[in-house]
């Protein structure tokens, strides 16, 4: 049972869980940090919801120092794919912990370039240099952002094996630069597509990043063809589960993968041919043309409404939690 204390807690979680639900997400690489005391609180809205998570929790290492792994266990953390970002203090340690358990290592870097320059100021290095030569890059790192690159970096990556998000609409609301996409991808590096948080984006919105990654590309190389429609569906589904490493099991519909799917209402004055989907899926469409989210072959959204869980009580709750916060800040 949640306590009162938990409700906030709750009802916030909730809404980072179905609010990319309504926008098409089936699956969520989240880095939040469970602050309760029990966190199988966490697990219970992931399943309540029914949804393909990737949890980062950096103080998850407390845990895993201890080699104890009842936390994991008890809350069925391998199945939701658990994984730990580091901080500063702690990069080489979290990523040997993550080693040992075979987990992804996640961790943000050279977003901004104060970043690039506080990174080469304290260790002499860029910040992707910083981080081979630490040793915390090969197949198992997810890497946001990575804007401020130079090519030796692009190559270390690329040689690397690892990952990155791309978070166009972040970038751009932070005013940090815009990442060198086509660079990464021509290099083989696997790209995806990611909203970063509330805080940097206002929307958990993967159509937007979508849109946005192709504008932002061919507005900042004044290049009516950098960047297709077809690169960006590709960073949404099959580029982004090699990202997480799922590539085996999400990212296109194919016999013997999980079957999440997304059904979209989509007309045109003309009709619709592949060309015409292909554009409005990246440059119109949105979660109003959701019809349908099924995860795991189960149908959780449709026409509207979840299936699993009460969303208006939700929000209702969320609403009530609000003007309570109100009301003790008053």
């Amino acid at each position: 049972m949640f306590t009162t204390s938990d409700i906030g807690w709750v009802v916030g979680h909730s809404y980072i869980i179905y609010a990319p639900l309504l926008a098409g997400m089936t699956t969520i690489m989240y880095e939040g940090v469970p602050i309760r005391p029990d966190p199988g609180i966490w697990w219970k809205i992931v399943q309540d919801h029914k949804v393909s998570v990737m949890f980062s929790a950096p103080t998850a290492i407390r845990v895993l120092k201890k080699q104890d792994l009842s936390y994991i266990q008890k809350y069925d953390l391998s199945s939701l794919k658990f994984c730990m970002s580091g901080g500063a203090a702690l990069p080489v340690e979290v990523k040997q912990a993550a080693d040992r358990l075979g987990l992804p290592f996640v961790i943000h870097a050279a977003e901004s370039r104060e970043e690039v320059e506080i990174v080469q100021n304290r260790h002499g290095r860029r910040p992707i240099e910083h981080l081979h030569h630490l040793g915390l890059l090969d197949g198992r790192t997810i890497l946001a952002h990575c804007v401020w690159l130079d090519d030796g970096e692009v190559e270390l990556l690329a040689a690397s094996g690892a990952t990155v998000s791309h978070n166009p609409i972040s970038n751009a609301k932070l005013a940090s630069g815009v990442a060198p996409v086509e660079a990464l991808r021509a290099r083989g590096v696997p790209v995806g597509l990611g909203t970063d948080s509330m805080l940097s984006n206002n929307a958990l919105n993967l159509f937007q990043e979508m849109k946005f990654a192709v504008l932002l590309q061919r507005a900042h190389r004044l290049d009516g063809h950098a960047m297709s429609a077809l690169d960006a569906l590709a960073m949404g589904t099959r580029e982004g589960a090699r990202v997480l490493g799922w590539q085996s099991q999400i990212g296109s519909l194919e016999p013997g993968k999980e079957a999440d799917l997304v059904i979209l209402n989509l007309e045109h004055p003309l009709g619709l041919t592949p060309e015409r989907v292909l554009s409005d899926l990246v440059f119109a469409a949105g979660p109003q043309y959701i019809h349908a989210v099924m995860v795991h072959g189960e149908t959780i959204f449709e026409q509207g409404r979840f299936t699993r869980v009460d969303e208006p009580e939700i929000r209702a709750r969320i609403r009530r939690h609000g003007d309570a916060l109100s009301k003790n800040l008053s």
